[in-house]
This record gives structure tokens, C-alpha cells and sequence, in this order.
């Protein structure tokens, strides 16, 4: 149903797509507050914004810097917060030095995910937030994406997925509010583009982002599931938003 809080939202939407707006924004209301991991991508920028719309200040958009991501996302997500005048914060995640992850191995994602979404739950906790939000969509569930897991067991949310908004719903939508992500592409993690067993370390994801990845932004766009076959089995992107 409708909330009747939010006509001009919904009008010259399709009706389907402004029935999962409405329940997008009802699902985030009933959490009562959100830490969302945002990458300044087009899917958490659009959860982002939908959170701001539900919660208001009770919303806290969380960035993390890596090693992996270059230095235009993070700035670009900046960009963002700030035009939005969203509580925003950075956080440190070197993903290199977590054991195993740089022989980049087929489950490389969920390590990852495992150690960023591990401070994000911890930095909920200690400042009172209800819950970690993740721009996970319904698309992202057909492909192989190891980060899932770890979502799932540190208890993260998905509101997109669980809302069955799909990738060509959030970009509808991204243009509807006319967000600035609405035709941006897709962008997975630099260690997507090694292929799996090759060794990853600052230096060599420096060189695969032509030099811009230090001290770089984290949160990558999850839904682009990029693949990479520079000599070996293919290494796909994030699975969840970095």
C-alpha cells in the first residue's frame, strides 16, 4: 500500500516500480535507523538516498578506503555525501594484509567482506545504529558472489534485494529522482582483474588502475560483476558493495 506521505515521489512512475519505491522506503522506516555502506556507485547511492528519505539523520553513509579502489570513487562518493548533506564517514579496510586474500583464491570476496562488514557491525553497535545496509539488488543472486555469505552471517542487510528491485529498477528510478549515478557504469574491485591465484599487492592493483588506487575508496559498486581472464580462471568483481 501507499504511504500517502509520499505522492510527488511516486508520481509518473509505472505502478509496479512505485509500489517497490513505497515498500523500499517502509522496510528502511521499520529498521529505525541505518549504517549504509556506500561506494558512491549507482546502487548504494540509490539506498542512500531512499535511507535519507526514510530515516533522515538517523541515516550514516560509511565509506571504506582500501588499497584496491581507486582514488575518483572515493572522491566521487565524497562528492555525493557532502551535496547531500548526509552523515558521512570514512573507515580504514586494507584487505591485503587479511590472511589469504592476496593468492586472491576463488573466495577472495569473502574474506574481504568478512573483515569490512566485521567494523561496519562494530561501529553500528557502539553508535547505535539498527542496522548494516548493503546495495545488494535482485540481479546480484544469479551470479557467483562469495561476499553474500559473509553478509549473511554478520546479519547484513540487503533492502534492494530484499524489496525485488533489480538493477534496471534502481537506474528507473536513479533517473526518476534524478540522481547524479543514474548512467554510471559499473565498477568492480581492481582485484577483479587478476585472475584467480595470481598475487595481489599494493603495487600491482596500483598499476591496474593506471596509478590512481592509493589510498583509494572502498565500498565498489557490488552489482557489476566483472570478469577478468588475464591468463587464468576468471575473477570476478565484488559481490557486495565496498
Amino acid at each position: 500500500m501507499r504511504s500517502s506521505a509520499e505522492p510527488r515521489q511516486t508520481e509518473g512512475l509505472p505502478p509496479a516500480l512505485a509500489e517497490k519505491w513505497e515498500s523500499l522506503l517502509s522496510s528502511l522506516r521499520s529498521l529505525g535507523s541505518a549504517l549504509v555502506a556506500f561506494s558512491g556507485g549507482v546502487d548504494s547511492t540509490f539506498l542512500l538516498h531512499a535511507a535519507l528519505r526514510a530515516l533522515g539523520e538517523r541515516t550514516l553513509a560509511v565509506t571504506a578506503t582500501s588499497p584496491t579502489y581507486p582514488k575518483s570513487e572515493r572522491d566521487e562518493a565524497e562528492r555525493i555525501a557532502r551535496d547531500w548533506k548526509a552523515p558521512h564517514r570514512f573507515v580504514e579496510s586494507n584487505e591485503l594484509a587479511i590472511p589469504g586474500f592476496s593468492e586472491n583464491p576463488p573466495d577472495r570476496c569473502y574474506h574481504c567482506k568478512k573483515e569490512l562488514f566485521g567494523i561496519l557491525s562494530e561501529m553500528a553497535r557502539a553508535e547505535g545504529y539498527a542496522a548494516v545496509c548493503d546495495g545488494t539488488n535482485s540481479d546480484d543472486t544469479s551470479d557467483f558472489r562469495p561476499g553474500r555469505r559473509a553478509a549473511r552471517e554478520l546479519g547484513v542487510r540487503s533492502p534492494l534485494l530484499e524489496n525485488g528491485i533489480s538493477k534496471e529498477d534502481i537506474r528507473a528510478l536513479s533517473r526518476h529522482f534524478r540522481l547524479p549515478t543514474a548512467e554510471k557504469g559499473a565498477f568492480a574491485c581492481l582485484s577483479s582483474r587478476f585472475p584467480y591465484g595470481a598475487s595481489i599487492d599494493a603495487e600491482n592493483a596500483r598499476r591496474s588502475s593506471g596509478g590512481s588506487a592509493s589510498g583509494s575508496s572502498g565500498f565498489a559498486s557490488t552489482t557489476g560483476s566483472r570478469a577478468s581472464r588475464s591468463g587464468g580462471r576468471r575473477s570476478r568483481g565484488c559481490s557486495n558493495p565496498r
